[in-house]
């Protein structure tokens, strides 16, 4: 049988959290000093560090030409996963074994210094990914081509934003053809035709007999791109096989999750400095805790507190809707409407209205991610669930018929004489 082209063998990445930082501050060594001569057994304590391990004793076998898709919740390990495999990191056990060119996507700009212009650093960062300036010359025109920022080459990037950055990095790593190309969820900041163009690209990769590791919270996407997947759960491999069976079970688990109080959570993202606590659903046309009606209002409600008693500035608040295979249908943002809060309580609620729920009978799951100062502050996946059942979207009390769709939209229609 042919050699793997990525062989993860018995990988664990450890990390030390919880130190103390005075140490790097200046006069830290004085403070830390003088704090354990009056307790020495509150510094010797404080001073201990919390182990966190983000892998436990993962392997992962892929072939040439393989499409895999890497799913999990939020802390999963899925990013330390990768970052060991475009040798980012170096895991603290175990080894990893590649046969072939990597070209990885992790990070948004990983690689660009931000004095330099675009042109600059699509030289600097192939350089950085093995490619020679011939390579680059010849291939140029493409990249700039499909990164979509020409008129801002001569730009340093620093003043880029991070879609634009993404397009530039996405664009030098497509053009490395690899044997190997490595995605992370770095896509999501593009737009949508850009994530689109750049699914395609990696389609493309694969379809020449390439190998594409991916790592989405969208399963559309990764039904789409990928024909396996491997689940990670609390930084071991749960599970691998074809997507449809891997993405049932995570979904299972994901209902599972979804049944925890908010605030009990711990597969979330962000900095704390705003955190989700509680969700509540209330309606117009309730039947029951969770129950909407097709065509009836709904209200979403999430409680949340700040980490401390000052007030909130620019916050951003998103809700994404997907449906019972995981595929996302719709998003819901303060943004797109123009509500625009510079500050908000310390203490609070989110309150999402939806006047006329445009969803057939079914069960819907939703996403909830809040930013401050365009920085991540909490960012659950599979927060809740709610269910619709038939009600009078149209008129006539008519809905459409099984595998016509899931969205329901008003229209009407005429005819004319020609």
């Amino acid at each position: 049988m042919p050699l793997p082209v990525v062989d993860v063998r018995n990988i664990s990445k450890r990390y030390h959290i919880g130190a103390r930082h005075h140490d790097r501050q200046p006069g830290g060594l004085r403070r830390a000093l003088a704090s354990f001569a009056s307790n020495p057994i509150r510094a010797l304590r404080g001073r201990a560090p919390e182990e966190f391990w983000a892998l436990r004793d993962v392997s992962l076998s892929i072939n040439e030409g393989d499409v895999i898709g890497i799913i999990g919740r939020n802390g999963a390990g899925k990013s330390t996963l990768l970052k060991i495999i475009s040798q980012i990191t170096s895991p603290s056990s175990g080894e990893v074994s590649l046969r072939g060119r990597v070209a990885s996507l992790l990070e948004v700009g990983t690689g660009f210094h931000p004095e330099l212009t675009g042109l600059e650093n699509i030289y600097l960062n192939g350089a950085i990914l093995g490619m020679s300036r011939s390579e680059i010359n010849r291939k140029l025109d493409s990249i700039i081509e499909f990164s979509e920022v020409e008129r801002f080459l001569n730009t340093p990037t620093k003043r880029y934003s991070s879609g634009m950055a993404v397009r530039l990095a996405f664009a030098i790593a497509a053009h490395l053809e690899p044997e190997i190309l490595v995605v992370d969820e770095v896509l999501a900041v593009g737009d949508t035709a850009f994530q689109k163009k750049c699914i395609g690209k990696m389609g493309e990769v694969a379809k020449r007999g390439r190998t594409v590791l991916f790592v989405s919270h969208n399963l559309s996407t990764i039904n789409s791109l990928c024909d396996k997947a491997a689940l990670l759960s609390e930084g071991a491999v749960d599970s691998t096989g074809p997507k449809e069976e891997i993405v049932g079970r995570y979904l299972s688990l994901l209902a599972e999750s979804s049944r925890i109080r908010l605030g009990d959570r711990t597969d979330r993202e962000g900095n704390s400095r705003l955190k989700l606590l509680e969700v509540e659903l209330g309606g117009e046309k309730e039947l029951g805790a969770g129950i909407f009606v097709s065509g009836g209002s709904a209200t979403i409600r999430f409680r949340y507190q700040g980490n401390s008693k000052d007030s909130i500035p620019h916050v951003g608040v998103a809700m994404s809707l997907s449906d019972p295979s995981g595929n996302q249908l719709t998003d819901f943002s303060n943004y797109y409407v123009g509500d625009d809060w510079a500050e908000i309580p310390p203490e609070g609620v989110f309150e999402c209205t939806i006047p006329k729920l445009p969803f057939m009978p079914g069960t819907y799951s939703f996403n909830i991610f809040v930013r401050v100062n365009g920085i991540v502050a909490d960012w659950v996946l599979n927060a809740g669930q709610f269910t619709v059942e038939a009600g009078p979207f149209f008129p006539t009390g008519r809905l459409l018929k099984a595998g016509q769709g899931s969205l329901l939209v008003e229209h009407r229609w005429d005819v004319h004489r020609s």
